[in-house]
């Protein structure tokens, strides 16, 4: 059974097609990227998997689970295994890194007190961001808040970590470092991993296989090899003009 299973899935608002039978398998323990450019739906698929939009038509199975037509509280228990790292990091200003990392097992009722501490510790210390437990994101650059954002979604032991565009808008060193990240965390824990991205070097890097939306539908599929190699006239403006 794979973790990720999209058949035939539809999404539409007001009549306008998002995306269009979208048909894909992740399998376990792979990154598998999606690429597009902007307007491809990338974002509107992500959250489709992520139950916060639900699709006109279709299935999305995580885990064997159909998570189209199943109410809010069976959601919220699947949402448990699923890590989401979005784009700008989305800390809670308020709280300290300590406590932006603890939240989801706090609300949960995961774990309390020094067990909640060692957690921590060690997710921070995973993603090269040991000792920061006191700083505010405020603190915190670009690089920093998106590493404490994947130390949060790691403190759930998620069997699925969803990346919306983990490398949007950091200097390609910092990018690079990321990129580095998200393979390490997959060797360490064995996780699957989903990333919406649009940076194509970053992509080409990290995924095992990827696939490409165009306006809304997939046109290819397949590894960073086979994707280079396509002679599909929009791929190739896509990967040139990246």
């Amino acid at each position: 059974m794979n973790p990720v299973s999209i058949k035939n899935m539809d999404y539409q608002v007001s009549g306008k097609r998002i995306l269009h039978q979208i048909n894909l398998e992740v399998l376990s323990g792979e990154i598998f990227a999606v690429i597009g450019m902007s307007g491809s739906g990338k974002t509107t698929l992500l959250k489709c998997l992520s139950g916060l939009r639900k699709p006109s038509s279709g299935e999305i199975s995580l885990f064997g689970n159909n998570i189209v037509p199943i109410p809010e509280y069976e959601m919220d228990k699947i949402r448990m295994k699923v890590g989401l790292v979005f784009q700008y990091a989305a800390l809670f200003d308020s709280l300290s890194v300590y406590d932006n990392v603890a939240f989801g097992l706090v609300q949960n009722g995961m774990a309390k007190g020094k067990d909640i501490k060692a957690i921590v510790a060690r997710r921070l210390s995973e993603v090269e961001m040991e000792g920061s437990e006191s700083m505010f994101p405020s603190e915190l650059s670009g690089g920093m808040q998106k590493r404490v954002g994947l130390a949060r979604a790691l403190a759930m032991k998620p069997d699925l970590l969803l990346y919306d565009e983990p490398t949007s808008g950091l200097d390609p060193v910092i990018a690079r470092n990321i990129d580095d990240l998200i393979v390490r965390t997959r060797e360490r824990s064995g996780v699957t991993s989903v990333v919406v991205s649009h940076d194509i070097a970053s992509v080409f890097r990290i995924a095992d296989r990827i696939a490409m939306l165009e306006a809304g539908e997939i046109i290819i599929c397949g590894t960073p090899e086979e994707i280079k190699s396509s002679d599909n006239p929009k791929v190739v403006e896509f990967i040139q003009s990246a």
